[in-house]
């Protein structure tokens, strides 16, 4: 009993830590509610909106955009969510959050407080591509 309580101390001070650092994960990690979109949240000052405008001028497909930040930000703790037909993106409050939703799910791309997810449509080189664009706007 003891050695399952520890367990359990160890295992959430873990998750404080991963949480309070924030940070960024790599360039193209693959891991495992508020409607204000002009509300800034954490370090990064872009809007949902303003991502999809940088990837719009780097001449990169994002159609049919739409705010589902009422539908999905409940249940997974964003601040802001739009989704097209080929990319997702979504804002976190802190680098933290973004951080742990990016880890529990597949195919996510990470930056600061921005989580983008691709749809199987998007061949690898546009993801990269929409990435890089969003690096430059964000750093």
């Amino acid at each position: 009993m003891k050695r399952r309580s520890l367990a359990m101390v160890v295992s959430i001070f873990g998750l404080l830590v991963v949480a309070s650092c924030g940070g960024h994960t790599a360039p193209h990690q693959t891991v495992g509610s508020h409607s204000d979109t002009t509300i800034n949240h954490g370090l990064n000052p872009l809007t949902v909106e303003d991502i999809l405008a940088t990837i719009g001028k780097a001449g990169l497909a994002v159609p049919n955009p739409r705010d589902v930040t009422q539908r999905d930000c409940p249940e997974i703790g964003c601040a802001n969510k739009v989704e097209t037909d080929t990319v997702s993106i979504i804002k976190f409050p802190t680098p933290g959050n973004a951080q742990l939703y990016a880890g529990s799910i597949q195919h996510a791309f990470q930056i600061e407080d921005v989580v983008m997810t691709f749809t199987s449509l998007v061949p690898t080189n546009e993801q990269l591509a929409d990435e890089e664009a969003v690096k430059r706007a964000i750093q």
